[in-house]
């Protein structure tokens, strides 16, 4: 009921919403007050109470107030799925195919981890998939909230400092070298080497395997190359980064949906042509964030979120690893 919190806080705002509000919620109470009567007269005589017209329509007004107030909440709490329907509509935003949502299940843990959208490219609202009349209307986000005056939609300025700050992405160019770094060999990928060629190797590898719960032995394969290939390192947490940077990136309009998905699939490919299952990815993902963050607290509540999507029923908790090198490359 969050959302029907929000609402009813913008609406105190307003006093001609909160008098829409009352004038609703009247006709409700009248309706009820007039079937309690109605009831009331229609009971055959037996000496009860609910013979009793002024108890009927005093019945009738309780019950009508609490259903009316609880059904008022609920219309108010589907608001935003009401506004995010037309959101769609109005960007005319195709449906994902299995092979995107399959991109995006790499991307599921922060996703859930926000209430973000996890089948769509943008993990939230933006102006950049506004029809271009209601960008030029608002100047995207300068100029007002959005179209929904109690949902704040991030004015797409705001995006991209805030992108620029995570990421050091300010352009388009710096999404492409973001994805290039990351086939190369990313930035988590590159400092686990370094340290592991440190003397610091041995006390990092044991922390790492304490707070991701594994082992030394798992910790220190990650770096020695196996079967002709070379280390896999950190790749996993490389991938789950720079695809939530590529998102992001779209979302701030530094490049379109369609360049958006081809190197988010480039992304892809890597992680589904080394891991078999989203459970190894994702363990692998653990011990990245375990190698970055230094903080138990940091992998269980990624765990908790990868727990609370497949509880929730999301799809990426049901759609299907690709299964071959070569399924995961068309």
């Amino acid at each position: 009921m969050r959302y029907a919190r929000a609402i009813e806080q913008w609406r105190r705002t307003r006093p001609r919403e909160n008098a829409r509000r009352a004038l609703a919620l009247a006709g409700i109470v009248a309706v009820g007050v007039a079937i309690g009567f109605g009831v009331a007269f229609s009971l055959s005589p037996t000496g009860t109470e609910l013979e009793n017209p002024f108890f009927g329509g005093f019945a009738g007004f309780i019950v009508a107030v609490l259903s009316g107030s609880i059904g008022l909440a609920r219309w108010d709490a589907g608001a935003p799925r009401r506004a995010q329907l037309a959101y769609r509509s109005g960007s005319g935003l195709p449906e994902l195919t299995e092979r995107q949502q399959q991109v995006l299940a790499l991307d599921a843990a922060s996703d859930f981890s926000f209430g973000g959208w996890n089948s769509s490219l943008a993990f939230a609202w933006t102006w950049v998939e506004m029809p271009a009349d209601v960008r030029r209307r608002y100047a995207d986000g300068a100029r007002g909230t959005s179209p929904w005056p109690w949902l704040a939609i991030t004015p797409l300025s705001q995006l991209r400092s805030e992108l620029d700050r995570q990421y050091r992405i300010a352009s388009a160019t710096d999404v492409e070298v973001l994805v290039a770094d990351v086939v190369a060999e990313g930035p988590l990928s590159q400092r686990f080497r370094e340290v592991l060629a440190s003397p610091e190797a041995e006390t990092m590898t044991s922390r790492v395997a304490a707070v991701a719960s594994t082992t030394v032995f798992d910790v220190l394969e990650l770096g020695e190359a196996r079967d002709g290939r070379p280390a896999e390192l950190l790749l996993a947490g490389d991938v789950e980064r720079a695809i939530g940077g590529v998102r992001y990136a779209y979302m701030a309009g530094h490049v379109d949906a369609e360049r958006a998905w081809e190197l988010l699939d480039t992304l892809a490919a890597l992680a589904f042509a080394h891991y078999r299952s989203y459970e190894e990815y994702w363990a692998r993902v653990a011990i990245a964030t375990a190698f970055r963050t230094d903080s138990l607290e940091a992998v269980e509540k990624q765990r908790a979120n990868l727990f609370g999507l497949r509880e929730r029923g999301w799809p990426s908790a049901s759609v299907p690893f690709p299964s071959t090198v070569s399924e995961a490359r068309a």
